[in-house]
Formats: C-alpha cells, sequence, structure tokens
C-alpha cells in the first residue's frame, strides 16, 4: 500500500509489472520496450507521454491505469489492453485531468470502466476491438461545472454496449461507438461531433433524461449527422 515515485528513465528490453495496493507515479520518459503491466489493485498514474515506454500496457481486472495531464496533455501512443471497474470501482483507464489522447489500439479483454474527472477530456483514437466476446465499455465523467468527456474517433469493432453512466461521449467516427448498443442514463449526454464528415451512426440507442447540464441527452454538437438505429426512450 501507499506511493512510490519513479523519477529516474527506464530502459532496456525488458518489462514492468506493477502489482499490489500502491499507486505508482511515473513521470520520466521512459524508453523501455518489453511492455506494462498492472494487476493486484495497482493504480499507475503517468504524468508523461512516455512513461510507458514504448510497448503493450495490459490492465488487469482491479487494477487502474490512470492519465494526469494538469501539467500538460498526454498523448499515449502505446497499444493497450483493458479489463475491469479498477481499485474500488474508479477505473481501469482513469483521466485524472487535462486534455489528455491515447492513440494505441485498445483491447478490451473483460467489461472495462472508463472514468473521467470533471473538466478533463480523455480522446481514444486507436481502434477498440474485443476479439468477438461483446465486451463493452462504460463511461463515468465526474459532474461538476463541466463534466468529464470521452471522444471515440476510430472505427471501432467491439460488440458491447457503450454505457454512458455520466458525463459526455462524443463520437467524431460513425463506428466509434463498435457495433453494439448505445446506452444514455440520466444526466448524461452523448454528442455528434462530425469535425471530419458527416456521420451515419447505425447503433441501437436507448436515452433518457436532459443531459449534462441539460444540453441534451443527444446532442448534434457539430456537421449533418444521421443516426438510422431503433432510438428506445427510457
Amino acid at each position: 500500500s501507499g506511493s512510490v515515485s519513479l523519477k529516474v528513465a527506464i530502459s532496456g528490453n525488458g518489462s514492468v509489472t506493477y502489482r499490489g495496493l500502491a499507486t505508482y507515479n511515473l513521470s520520466s520518459d521512459n524508453s523501455y520496450s518489453g511492455g506494462t503491466s498492472i494487476s493486484g489493485s495497482a493504480t499507475v498514474v503517468v504524468s508523461g507521454s512516455t512513461a510507458l515506454g514504448s510497448g503493450l500496457a495490459t490492465v488487469d481486472s482491479g487494477g487502474a491505469l490512470a492519465l494526469d495531464g494538469t501539467a500538460g496533455s498526454l498523448a499515449l501512443t502505446n497499444p493497450l489492453a483493458l479489463a475491469g471497474s479498477g481499485p474500488s470501482g474508479f477505473g481501469a483507464l482513469q483521466n485524472r485531468g487535462g486534455l489528455n489522447s491515447a492513440s494505441g489500439v485498445i483491447t478490451l479483454n473483460a467489461g472495462t470502466l472508463i472514468t473521467t474527472v470533471d473538466g478533463s477530456s480523455l480522446g481514444l483514437n486507436g481502434v477498440i476491438s474485443d476479439g468477438g466476446k461483446l465486451f463493452g465499455i462504460t463511461h463515468l465523467g465526474y459532474a461538476g461545472g463541466q463534466a468529464g468527456a470521452l471522444s471515440f474517433s476510430a472505427a471501432n469493432t467491439f460488440g458491447g454496449t457503450l454505457n454512458n453512466t455520466s458525463g459526455l461521449v462524443a463520437l467524431s467516427n460513425s463506428k466509434g461507438a463498435g457495433t453494439g448498443p448505445i446506452a444514455v442514463q440520466d444526466g448524461a449526454t452523448l454528442a455528434l461531433n462530425a469535425a471530419n464528415g458527416n456521420l451515419s451512426v447505425a447503433n441501437l440507442i436507448s436515452a433518457k433524461g436532459v443531459g449534462v447540464n441539460g444540453i441534451g441527452a443527444i446532442l448534434n454538437q457539430f456537421g449533418n449527422n444521421t443516426l438510422s438505429g431503433v432510438i428506445t426512450l427510457a
């Protein structure tokens, strides 16, 4: 338990495993290539875009990877493998501050909870897949003056539900939500943001409420977009 801060650069061909109840704070520009494993209720907090080296970062069920871009936006390029809801249900992938992005491919090894704190945003720009297992993503954007946001820009293939329980989820790709249904819970918002061409979203959608701060459960943020799936008002 407790907290450990690693402020030295890690290099080489080997891998790094973080276990236990501790929080590990990584800020260095690391170059090791063997990958990173996070398990056993460990939380790894990165405040540098290359803190995880260049290999695959695997978050096993119970562990967490947290991005802290409060001192400067992060742009992770590592491929990620995610599972579970993280320690104490705070998320397997956590955006703890800043306007951050992850551009590597993401594999869902189980249903996965992603959390974003008030005023922060996390862009997932790599293709998200689940190997045909129908694993879904749940987003919890902690509400406040400006609720946390999660965005999807790739043509994703995961087949489980994209469940937005609070905060804002934005799609900038017609297949951003994968192939499964989208659920928008009371107080949450699904935003369509066609920054590079109009969207045609075919997912089944269930929605309720008036969205984040009354902006709508479904918000056409930018572009001339189409929803062609069945919409159920829950």
